[in-house]
Formats: C-alpha cells, structure tokens, sequence
C-alpha cells in the first residue's frame, strides 16, 4: 500500500496553462496593454496579414514567427498604432487555395522587439468578426465593416406573467414558469425553447459534460482535463466553433451568422445528432475519433501553433490514433508543450505528414504520450459512429 501511495506521489500532473502561453516563442517578448473595441457596424480600413490557411474564430490565440520583411513592416505599423490587424478565412485543399471576405480582427498582446534570424514573433487575439466591402482591395490593406453581435430579446418577455417572477431565480422552476408564459401565446412552449439563451447554453453544456465520461476509462493515465469553457453565449458558440472538428466550410457558416443564439442552435444539432470522424486529407483512411480527443490546453482540445519556420498549425490532441505511425527519436527543440518531446507522424497508407507525437520527457509526467494532428492534414466527416469504429464514442474535453 505505501509502495502505491509513493508511486502516486511521484506523478506529475501536466500543467495545462503552459501550451497557452506559447513559451517556445521565447522568454523575451514585451507585453503591451489595453483593448481595442471597433464599433459594432463601423468601417474601418485594416491592415491583412496574408492568406494563413486558417479560419479564426474571436478568442482563438494567432502566434506569429514572420520572416517576410512586408509582413514585419505591417506588424510592427500595427504595434504603432491600435496593435489590430485583419485575418481572411482561407484554406487550401492542396491544390487551390480559397480566401473568403469573411475575417476576424486579430489583436497583438505580446511581441518581440527584436527578430533577428528567428524571425519577429507576436502573439495575437482574435477579437471581432468583419465582412471586407470590396474584394478586389489592395492586398495589404482593406475596407471592412465590423459585423455585430446581435443578442436577441427575450420573446416571452412580454408576456411573462408578473405572480411567477418569484419564481423565475430557481432552475428548476424556472421551465415551468416559461411554459405558463408560453400558454397565453399563440405558439407552444417548445418552439419558444428553442431560442431560449440559457436553455441552450445548458442543452451544450449537457452535451460536453456527456462526452466528458470518457475521462473514466482514462483515469490510469491521469491525463489533464482542466478546461475552461465559457459560459457566456456569445463566447462558448466561438469556443464550440473553434474546439469541435469541423469542415472549414462550416466553421465559416458560423462566423457569417451574426446572433450567438442561431450559432448555438446550429452547434446543439451538430453535437446531437452526429460525432466527428477524422480522416487523411490525402488518402481518406481513417486516423481518429471524437472519442479520442482531450484537451492537452486550457484553451481546449484544438489550439494554433507556429514551428520555428513560421507555419501555422491548428492542432487537436489524441489520446490515439489510428494509422498513423512516428518517425525518429523525440526533439524538445521548440516543442509546443513543455516536458514533452515531439517526432514527425505520417499517414501508413499515403505516407503523408498528418502531425506528431509527443512523449514525455520524464517518467513521472501524465499522459505518458499522445498525438497532436494538424488540423490541414485531415477532413472530418459528420455521422454517427459505429461501435467498430472507436472504443466508445465519447468526445472528451
């Protein structure tokens, strides 16, 4: 029994806070203050970083190493000024590249001053989505309207009926109230519920925290779930956005919408009625599983990183895949989460890269190992799993 409870002691927890603050890109970067709010509806002229083969979503963290000397003059303009500049929804499929006039405005909160031969470094927030008004605008620069974030009212609010207001703190009463509202309307309650704001962030939560059993199978790994999922609705429908798989084309559909609730609804219905499957871009075998994933971030189990050559990565974390195989020793050189080591993985039945594996470089440290795909790498198809197809069909967060 002491042996065991040594042997517990011993263990250590990954700090989950560490992939968010992006220590690889140096200790050195200044931290600059303040928050720049554009006015929702307004039309500004932004500075674009170029195509990143990416689809920001507002709260998603942008790390940058630059090496072009136009894109560094750009940045460091925006340092000048209100630190914001323009990101364009773009992806490629290997072939062609598509570039949307849907955007999101990045922030920069820390920089490094000097880039010298490893390139200028920045770290940026995504902050408000826009619609750029003239498409064929000079690359560097464009005319954007911020779009706005629509909160709609409360239907019922007129209706409400004032003998329940006593009622209407208590969770547990407080369907029941909605419900004798609804009565003296032409329309039933259900359809009210629908866009009830809290009843849809519960119905999302519900749906998460269902997924979330799948940590019971993984207790013997210890590996960390601390995960903070916000529980304003405008925030959690970008969270949902930006950590559930999803076709880029969807992910787009989100950022167009311009009400938190129409987001939320859309993202109830995928999460309901369907879990993710993750396959090869290039050759469409399967690699993994909803059931698989887990946050190794704060942030989430889906977060953007930058190799010390300046590509961006969107990358989910596993617990495991499936054909999928290493190459080489693990290198802690720039490695995205500290105390782990990475190696290269590719596809066994293309032999293309689809992300890496990381190893923990001491013993003690939980998990042991697991995988980092790159988000460009694979497609996700929507459906329902089988029972052969994953262990169990739990999305962990």
């Amino acid at each position: 029994m002491s042996v065991n409870m040594e042997q517990d002691q011993s263990e250590e927890q990954f700090d989950t806070d560490l992939p968010s603050l992006h220590s690889y890109l140096g200790a050195e970067l200044e931290v600059v203050r303040g928050r720049t709010v554009l006015e929702d509806g307004a039309i500004v002229t932004l500075d674009m970083l170029q195509p990143a083969d990416l689809v920001l979503v507002p709260g998603q963290t942008l790390p940058l190493t630059v090496f072009d000397p136009p894109t560094i003059n750009m940045l460091r303009g925006c340092l000048r000024n209100d630190r914001t500049f323009g990101v364009l929804a773009s992806w490629s499929d290997g072939r062609n590249t598509t570039i949307n006039n849907i955007g999101t405005t990045a922030e920069i909160y820390e920089y490094l001053p000097d880039e010298g031969s490893a390139g200028f470094r920045v770290k940026a927030k995504a902050r408000q989505r826009f619609r750029m008004l003239d498409p064929k605008s000079n690359q560097w620069k464009a005319r954007v309207r911020i779009l706005p974030e629509i909160k709609l009212p409360d239907p019922l609010q007129a209706v409400q009926l004032q003998s329940l207001n006593r009622h209407r703190t208590s969770p547990a009463l407080h369907l029941k109230s909605r419900r004798a509202d609804a009565a003296v309307t032409r329309w039933p309650a259900f359809v009210y519920e629908q866009y009830d704001v809290d009843k849809l962030i519960a119905d999302i939560k519900k749906e998460l925290s269902i997924f979330s059993q799948g940590q019971k199978d993984k207790e013997k790994e210890k590996a960390p779930v601390k995960v903070i999922i916000p529980d304003d609705p405008t925030e959690l429908s970008f969270w949902v956005a930006q950590n559930v798989p999803m076709k880029e084309e969807h992910r787009l559909l989100l950022l167009r919408l311009n009400s938190p609730i129409q987001r939320l609804r859309w993202e109830l219905r995928a999460l309901q009625q369907c879990r993710q499957v993750l396959c090869c871009q290039y050759c469409l075998n399967m690699i993994g599983c909803s059931a698989d994933m887990f946050s190794m971030s704060t942030e989430g189990p889906q977060s953007t990183y930058v190799n010390p050559g300046g590509y961006l990565h969107e990358t989910i974390t596993l617990y495991k895949v499936k054909n999928v195989f290493s190459i080489g020793p693990p290198s802690t050189e720039f490695s995205w989460f500290p105390g782990y080591g990475w190696s290269c993985c590719k596809c066994k039945h293309c032999n293309q890269h689809v992300g890496w594996k990381f190893t923990a470089t001491k013993s003690q440290l939980k998990p042991v190992k697991f995988w980092g795909i790159c988000r460009r790498s694979i497609t996700v198809k929507m459906g329902t799993l089988q029972p052969a197809d994953c262990d169990n069909q739990l999305l962990v967060f």
